[in-house]
């Protein structure tokens, strides 16, 4: 019987066959293939001979891959969704803008901010919070991934953002508490619809990832924050069970963190 039933709400599928992913070629080999849903679903499968006999997953978001054809992987996404119930939801690419329309089966939209050719101060171009007020407008998710010493250009800008729902991305990019990351974190918690994932910690220091977990538990409170695995991209920094086990042990199986939040964030309640 299982106890622990995990919504993860950031995972990726490609087919490295139809698919172009620029990005692969700066990072480990060993995302250098297709992933494919059935692949998730084993790699929590395999959990059990982890030692996570009760861990189950029972939904699962996906966000954009950053793939040179958002449109394709959109249709694509959309498509899976029909063959595979445990896929309730998507997160698509766009860049920001005015007037911008999000195809309406996306429950959010990603513009990674993170990336080595975006310049630093592209939340605060009046065209990125524009395309927020029109997130917000349509009742869409805005996930925030960026570089961790820019989390106050985005605080500056949220003002503009018409309190467009935010999660952010991976822990906000960092993997141990420092006075700059403190800060800027505390100040967007401030604004009650701004959520944070709970991925992209390597653990290779575990006492900092445990501090900067309780940091964030501290001050978003589990109804803000949101279990994500960045699977398959976790398999290049950690493993899936270290991850869960990490979590678990902060957090215990709190409902809203493994589940509920993201459920209600992204509008997936009762899918």
């Amino acid at each position: 019987m299982t106890n622990l039933k995990i919504f993860d709400s950031h995972i990726h599928v490609w087919d490295r066959a139809a698919q172009q992913l620029d990005w692969l070629q700066g990072v480990d080999s060993m995302l250098h293939r297709s992933f494919s849903f059935s692949d998730l679903k084993q790699a929590y499968n395999n959990l059990h001979d982890k030692g996570l006999e009760d861990v189950e997953l029972v939904g699962a978001l996906h966000v954009e891959a950053d793939v040179a054809d958002p449109v394709d992987e959109d249709a694509r996404i959309t498509s899976l969704m029909q063959q595979e119930p445990l896929l309730t939801g998507f997160v698509t690419h766009a860049n920001l803008r005015k007037d911008m329309h999000v195809t309406p089966d996306a429950v959010g939209v990603r513009e990674v901010l993170h990336n080595d050719n975006v310049p630093r101060g592209r939340c605060l171009e009046s065209s990125f919070t524009a395309g927020c007020r029109d997130l917000s407008s349509q009742a869409k998710v805005f996930d925030l991934c960026m570089r961790t010493p820019e989390l106050a250009d985005f605080h500056a800008a949220y003002e503009n953002c018409a309190n467009v729902r935010v999660v952010i991305d991976h822990c906000g990019n960092a993997q141990k508490l420092d006075d700059e990351f403190v800060s800027n974190m505390r100040a967007l918690a401030e604004s009650p619809n701004v959520y944070c994932k709970l991925s992209g910690l390597n653990y290779e220091s575990t006492a900092d990832a445990y501090l900067l977990l309780e940091f964030l538990g501290e001050i978003f409170g589990p109804q803000r924050l949101m279990f994500a695995s960045n699977w398959p991209v976790i398999g290049i920094y950690t493993e899936l069970h270290t991850h869960i086990t990490a979590i678990r042990k902060v957090f215990g199986d709190d409902p809203d963190v493994f589940s509920g939040t993201a459920r209600s964030v992204y509008n997936l309640k009762g899918k």
